[in-house]
């Protein structure tokens, strides 16, 4: 979830991971105003509190960093102000930050008017091959097209065009024409990927409103990105 905390924000839990922890289980929440990451692991929990507290994104990033990649348990205490991680014979603390997280569950629907399931290599592929043509100082929108005809990303610029098309399982009456930053769709499929699944199933409801990306096999993953207009 760390791609999504926002480096310079007014709100200071924005620029923060949300760890929420609850019978055994502990879900990492990240958003920067445009995208949000929701990440649940397993935890032995050694009491039955629940908590909740943020962890500056910076804190994690270098977490990161000194695990690299290790599958080594890590031990985490909690103060008041305070985490502590333990592991490889090091032990890492910093300051959380002292601010309430954004009610972020009203932002996901409960139910969508369109999904499609899609092979999340030719959805990365599609959005890479795409990104060539695309000029960081004007970002131009990536246009994503879902029907029963497939999937279809377009994107125009003065440096080129791409056309891609791939075939998708579509659910829902009408196709829907929706743009967005190509960077954070990459980041998206890129963390759905971390999953292992194969698939991402895509649930929209309108050009205007997030769209949620999953797994299509793991549950535990979500990712919500805003759309830009066209």
């Amino acid at each position: 979830v760390i791609f999504s905390v926002a480096q310079i924000s007014t709100k200071p839990h924005l620029t923060g991971v949300l760890f929420e922890i609850k019978e055994n289980n502990c879900r990492l929440v990240s958003c920067d105003g445009y995208r949000l990451s929701i990440r649940n692991e397993a935890i032995s929990l050694m009491t039955g509190e629940e908590m909740s507290f943020i962890v500056p994104g910076k804190t994690i990033g270098e977490l990161i960093k000194l695990l690299d990649e290790s599958e080594e348990k890590v031990n985490v205490e909690l103060t008041r102000k305070y985490i502590i991680f333990s592991f490889k014979e090091m032990i890492f603390f910093s300051r959380l930050i002292e601010d309430t997280y954004t009610v972020y569950q009203k932002s996901i629907p409960s139910e969508y008017r369109i999904q499609a399931k899609v092979e999340l290599s030719e959805a990365m592929s599609s959005v890479e091959r795409a990104s060539l043509v695309i000029d960081e100082k004007t970002k131009s929108p990536l246009k994503c097209t879902l029907s029963h005809d497939g999937y279809m990303i377009n994107c125009v610029t003065a440096n080129g065009r791409v056309d891609e098309e791939f075939s998708i399982e579509f659910q829902g009456d009408d196709a829907i024409e929706i743009g967005f930053n190509y960077r954070f769709l990459l980041d998206a499929f890129r963390g759905a990927g971390m999953s292992g699944d194969n698939e991402v199933m895509l649930q929209l409801n309108s050009p205007t409103l997030p769209m949620i990306i999953r797994p299509v096999d793991h549950d535990e993953y979500l990712y919500l990105v805003l759309p830009i207009r066209l």
